[in-house]
């Protein structure tokens, strides 16, 4: 909650296992925004007026097991964004203005594949 647009440069924060970038006003999120952060266990954000998660967004955080996106502006996700995510476990996508088309189907077939259910 510091009213940030986009997300700092973290990449000294090597060890770093929970990131908590909930309240602010990020819009977008990008490939390398959590480069250096292969530690890096949950991920939160949360009313973060997030309206776009780019492809590979997530590809640095090999060690992500809880990942929160609730209470965004999200209507889709890119294909197979979390594919890079093999030790995810929970994933939070509830209070989202998802756009119920053929592009958000491969969400719910990974969800059945994967056995994650959506925190929420």
């Amino acid at each position: 909650m510091c009213n940030l647009k986009e997300i700092p440069n973290l990449t000294a924060l090597v060890r770093l296992e929970e990131l908590e970038l909930s309240g602010n006003r990020l819009g977008r999120v990008r490939p390398g925004s959590f480069q250096g952060l292969g530690s890096l266990r949950k991920l939160w954000l949360m009313h973060a007026r997030v309206a776009a998660v780019e492809r590979n967004a997530f590809d640095d955080l090999k060690a992500l097991e809880e990942l929160n996106l609730a209470h965004n502006e999200l209507a889709s996700l890119p294909h197979d964004l979390f594919a890079p995510l093999h030790r995810l476990e929970r994933v939070h996508l509830h209070h989202n203005p998802w756009r119920c088309d053929c592009d958000v189907l491969w969400l719910s077939w990974w969800l059945r594949e994967t056995g994650i259910s959506p925190e929420g």
